[in-house]
C-alpha cells in the first residue's frame, strides 16, 4: 500500500509547467464554451427573447469563469515561485 502511495504521489512534471498547463486549458475551455454556446443558441428556433437573453448570459458567465480561473492559476503559480525563492537559504 505504501508503494502505491509513493507511486501515485510522484511528481511527473514541474510545478511551473503544471500551472502553465492549467492556465492554457482554462483559457481554451472558456473560448470553446463561448463559441459553442453561442452557436447552439443560434441554432435553436423556438426561443423567446427572455430565454435567449438568459442563455447568452449563462454562456458568458461560464466562459468568463473559466478565463478567470485560468488567470488565477497563473497568479497562484507566481506566488508559489516567489515563496520558494524566499525560503531558500542564503549563504
Amino acid at each position: 500500500m505504501e508503494r502505491i502511495k509513493r507511486l501515485l504521489g510522484r511528481q511527473v512534471v514541474s510545478e511551473t509547467s503544471e500551472g502553465r498547463l492549467a492556465q492554457i486549458t482554462s483559457y481554451v475551455a472558456g473560448v470553446a464554451i463561448l463559441v459553442l454556446g453561442v452557436l447552439k443558441l443560434g441554432r435553436l428556433e423556438s426561443l423567446t427573447e427572455k430565454e435567449l437573453f438568459f442563455g447568452l448570459l449563462l454562456v458568458l458567465c461560464f466562459s468568463t469563469l473559466c478565463i478567470v480561473l485560468g488567470h488565477l492559476s497563473w497568479l497562484v503559480q507566481l506566488v508559489k515561485e516567489s515563496n520558494s525563492e524566499r525560503s531558500l537559504p542564503t549563504e
